[in-house]
C-alpha cells in the first residue's frame, strides 16, 4: 500500500582470479566467518565488478529496506508513516549500527504533495559524527527539474521531467552508492518544525555486512567511478571486463515445430559470460512458445526452461496483457530487439562439470534459423570457486489468485543464494499493493514496498520507459522491471516475493500476474541456515531448559496474558496472527541455546514489539565476549493491531565454531516510543522480547518443515 576499512584489503586479482584477469587492485570483504577473502567488494567497486555476481555473500549479510508503507495494514499516506523517532529538532527516517553500503534511494516527494521539497533538507549522518556530510534540500539531492549536483549525477541519478501523463515533477532515483563503517543516520529537517504533509514515500535499500566487517566509510563527494558510468550509458554492450582468453561459440540450426535442437554442450568447469540469440522467422507465437532449456551439471531439474521471450525480458501473454513481442527492451543485462530479431543476456554462468542450452520448438511455427553466439571462460580463465558460487537460475511464476486472495505470488524458491532482478506483467491488478519479501522464515516482510510501481522505480503509476536497472514496457507495474544487482534479496533458507491485493478501489477477485525472477542458487535442495533451538521467555519449561534470567525487568507485558495481535498485515487480510507473551527490560536478559558444532556462525532472530519500542538497541554478549556491533532495531511506528516484529542478530563463527551450546546476554541499551497511536507510552519502555529461534549457518538439506508451497492466505489456502 501505498504510504508512505576489514581492514580493506587491497590484493592483486590474481588472488582471486588468473593472470588474465583485469588488472588493478579491488577491496575485499574479508569473511569474519574464517577468514576468507570473499572476493566481493562493496560500493562502486561492486558495482563495477559484475563478473562476481556469482558469488554469494558473507554468511550473516542481509539486505534490508526503509520504506514509508502503512504499519496499520490500510492505505493511510502521510509523513507519520516514515517517522521513526525525532532528533535534534530532526525526523530521523534512516538508521543503521554497523557496517553497510546504502545503493538505491527512490522518493516520491514532488507531486502532488503540500510539502516544500525546496526547503526541506535531507541530511547523512555518518559514523555518529555531529555534522552531516551532506546537508542539501531534497531539490537539490535529487536534482529536481534535471538540475543535478555532482556526483549525485545521471546515469546514477533520474529526476522524472514529465514525460508520465499529468502533472510534471512525481519521481527521482538515485544509485550512487553510500557505504558506512559503523552507522548512517539520514534526517530530514524543515526550519519551523515538521508537519503532517501529505504523499511523501520513500524506499532507500541496502545491504547490512556481518558483524566484525570492516567497511570504510564513504569519504565524501569527490569519490565517483567512471567506469560504472560508462556501463550505465551503454546498454546493450558487455558490462563486464572482457577477459583474453575467452571462447567465442556459435551454432546455427533450422528447428521445425515440435522438434528440439542442443544449441551448446559444454564439459568441464568454466562459466558463459554473455549469450546472444538471433531467430528467424521473429513473431509472437515463436517469441512465446519456442522454450529455452538450460541445465548444469547434469542437474534433474533445469535451471531455466521458459518461453525465449521471457527469459529475456518478455510475458504477460498469458494473462491477456499487451503482447512485447514487436517491442524492443535494453537493460544493462539482458534485453531483446524485435527489429534486429535479437536477445541478449550478459548475466555470468558459471558451470562446474557440464553446461547445456536447448531449444524446444513448442510453436506451430518452423524457426528457419536460429544462430547461438555465446563467450566461454574455461575455469582457467575466471575462476569461481564452487562452494562460494551460485548457479544462474530463472523462474517464472503465473498467479491467477482465488478470490479475495491477500496477494499475488510472484516467486517462491527454497535454498541458499539471491535474487538478481525481477519482471512483472500484470491483469486487473492495483499498483497500490505493497511488495511483502518474506525471507528465511521470518514472518514480517524484510522488504516492504510502500506501492508496486515504487518497487520498481517509478511512481504515481509510471509508464513505459528504460533505464538500466529499472524501467517499464508499459506502466510501472505492467511490464516493468527492476535489477537488484548490488542491493540483490539474499537468502539462506528461502525466499517469497508477493505483492499485495490493495483495496484503494474494490477489486477483490481476478488479479493476474505474470512474473520472471533472475536468481543465483547454490545447491538445489540445499539450504544455509538450520534451526537448532527455539526459547519462549514466558514459558516456565522454556526458561529452565535454557537457563533464562532477566534483570531489571519493567513488566510483564500484558502481565503475563496473551498478546492478541499479528506482524505486518495486508489491505484484505492478516496473514499471521499470534498471541504469545513477553517481557520488557532496562537491565539485560541472558540464556543457553543449542547450535550445530560444525556451524559457520549463527543467527540469533528475535519477536519482538515495535508498539511499545519502535526503536530498540541492546548490546550482545556470547559466552561473556561482546559483539562490537550492537543489536539494533529500528522500524515505524505500530498500532496495537500489529505489534510483532522479527529482528535478526547474525554472530561471526569466530565466536560459535566448534561449539555446541552458547550462553548468551543481551543487555538494554536504549529504547524509544515514537507512535503517535499511544499518547502515553510507558514509562520506562525497555528492550522487549518474547521468542529466540537459533538458527546455524552451514550446509544442509532442505529441512521437512519447509516446502515449496507458500500460500496467499497462510490461515485458508494451501
Amino acid at each position: 500500500m501505498k504510504i508512505i576499512p576489514i581492514l580493506v584489503s587491497l590484493i592483486r586479482l590474481t588472488a582471486i582470479f588468473s593472470t588474465a584477469s583485469l588488472p588493478g587492485v579491488y577491496g575485499d570483504i574479508t569473511s569474519p566467518t574464517d577468514g576468507s577473502k570473499k572476493a566481493q567488494p562493496y560500493g562502486f567497486e561492486a558495482m563495477e565488478r559484475l563478473d562476481l555476481l556469482p558469488f554469494l555473500p558473507a554468511n550473516g549479510t542481509q539486505t534490508k529496506q526503509y520504506c514509508t508503507y502503512d504499519t496499520s495494514a490500510r492505505n493511510s499516506y502521510s509523513v507519520a508513516n516514515f517517522r521513526r523517532y525525532e532528533e535534534n529538532g530532526q525526523w530521523i527516517f534512516f538508521d543503521e549500527k554497523g557496517p553497510g553500503c546504502l545503493y538505491r534511494m527512490q522518493m516520491n516527494l514532488f507531486k502532488f504533495t503540500p510539502f516544500p521539497s525546496g526547503k526541506g533538507r535531507i541530511r547523512f549522518y555518518f559514523d555518529d559524527e555531529a555534522q552531516p556530510r551532506i546537508d542539501k534540500t531534497l531539490d537539490e539531492f535529487f536534482g529536481k527539474g534535471g538540475n543535478y549536483t555532482a556526483p549525485f549525477t545521471p546515469p546514477l541519478a533520474f529526476y522524472d521531467l514529465g514525460k508520465a501523463t499529468g502533472p510534471k515533477d512525481s519521481f527521482a532515483n538515485l544509485y550512487y552508492p553510500l557505504p558506512f563503517g559503523k552507522r548512517l543516520k539520514i534526517a530530514l529537517f524543515l526550519e519551523g518544525g515538521m508537519k503532517a504533509f501529505e504523499c511523501d514515500f520513500f524506499q532507500f535499500t541496502y545491504v547490512k555486512y556481518p558483524p566484525g566487517t570492516a567497511v570504510e566509510t564513504w569519504r565524501g563527494t569527490q569519490v565517483d567511478n567512471a567506469q560504472v558510468r560508462q556501463m550505465w550509458k551503454n546498454c546493450g554492450q558487455d558490462p563486464k571486463h572482457p577477459l583474453e582468453g575467452a571462447q567465442s561459440i556459435q551454432k546455427t540450426a533450422n528447428i521445425l515445430k515440435g522438434k528440439e535442437e542442443t544449441l551448446l554442450d559444454l564439459n568441464g568447469s568454466g562459466s558463459l559470460a554473455s549469450l546472444r540469440l538471433t531467430m528467424t522467422p521473429w513473431n509472437k507465437d515463436l517469441f512465446y512458445h519456442a522454450v529455452l532449456r538450460i541445465t548444469w551439471d547434469d542437474h534433474k531439474t533445469p535451471a531455466v526452461e521458459m518461453p525465449i521471450g521471457c527469459l529475456f525480458g518478455g510475458g504477460g501473454d498469458t494473462i491477456g496483457e499487451k503482447d512485447v513481442s514487436g517491442e524492443s527492451l535494453q537493460t544493462l543485462m539482458f534485453g531483446f530487439d524485435a527489429k534486429t530479431k535479437q536477445f541478449y543476456s550478459y548475466w555470468p554462468m558459471p558451470f562446474w562439470s557440464h553446461a547445456r542450452i536447448e531449444l524446444i520448438n513448442r510453436s506451430q511455427t518452423d524457426i528457419q534459423e536460429l544462430k547461438l553466439e555465446a563467450s566461454h571462460l574455461p575455469a582457467s580463465i575466471q575462476q569461481y570457486p564452487r562452494q562460494r558460487c551460485g548457479y544462474f537460475f530463472a523462474k517464472r511464476t503465473i498467479d491467477i489468485s482465488p478470490d479475495n486472495a491477500l496477494w499475488s505470488r510472484a516467486f517462491h524458491v527454497l535454498g541458499d543464494g539471491k535474487v538478481m532482478g525481477l519482471m512483472m506483467y500484470s491483469h486487473n491488478y492495483l499498483e497500490d499493493g505493497d511488495e511483502l519479501t518474506y525471507i528465511d522464515g521470518s514472518n514480517n516482510p524484510q522488504i516492504h514496498g510502500d506501492g508496486t510501481e515504487d518497487d520498481h522505480n517509478q511512481g504515481w503509476g509510471g509508464y513505459a520507459i528504460q533505464q538500466p536497472c529499472w524501467g517499464g514496457l508499459v506502466t510501472g507495474f505492467k511490464g516493468s522491471y527492476r535489477l537488484y544487482l548490488n542491493d540483490s534479496y539474499i537468502f539462506n533458507r528461502e525466499i517469497a516475493i508477493n505483492y499485495e491485493h490493495s483495496l484503494c478501489q474494490p477489486v477483490t477477485k481476478g488479479q493476474q500476474t505474470d512474473s520472471i525472477v533472475w536468481y543465483y542458487l547454490r545447491d538445489p535442495g540445499q539450504c544455509n541456515l538450520s534451526l537448532t533451538d527455539e526459547l519462549h521467555v514466558a514459558d516456565e519449561t522454556s526458561q529452565k531448559a535454557h537457563q533464562y534470567a532477566i534483570t531489571g525487568q519493567t513488566g510483564m507485558i500484558e502481565d503475563l496474558n496473551n498478546t492478541i495481535s499479528a506482524y505486518q498485515g495486508c489491505e484484505q487480510g492478516i496473514p499471521y496472527p499470534v498471541r504469545d507473551r513477553g517481557r520488557s527490560f532496562v537491565g539485560a536478559s541472558s540464556f543457553t541455546v543449542k547450535i550445530n558444532p560444525d556451524n559457520e556462525g549463527v543467527r540469533l532472530r528475535r519477536r519482538l514489539n515495535r508498539n511499545l519500542a519502535n526503536v530498540q538497541e541492546a548490546k550482545v554478549f556470547v559466552d561473556g565476549q561482546e559483539i562490537g556491533t550492537p543489536w539494533y532495531f529500528c522500524d515505524l511506528p505500530a498500532p496495537r493491531e500489529a505489534v510483532f516484529s522479527d529482528s535478526d542478530f547474525d554472530i561471526p563463527a569466530a565466536f560459535t565454531k566448534g561449539k555446541e551450546k552458547l550462553s548468551i546476554k543481551v543487555e538494554h541499551v536504549k529504547a524509544i516510543h515514537a507512535a503517535p497511536f499511544i499518547a502515553e507510552p510507558l514509562q520506562p519502555i525497555g528492550n522487549n522480547e518474547y521468542c529466540y529461534w537459533v538458527y546455524s549457518y552451514g550446509p544442509a538439506p532442505l529441512p521437512a518443515e519447509i516446502n515449496d508451497t507458500v500460500p496467499v492466505n497462510k490461515l485458508e489456502w494451501k
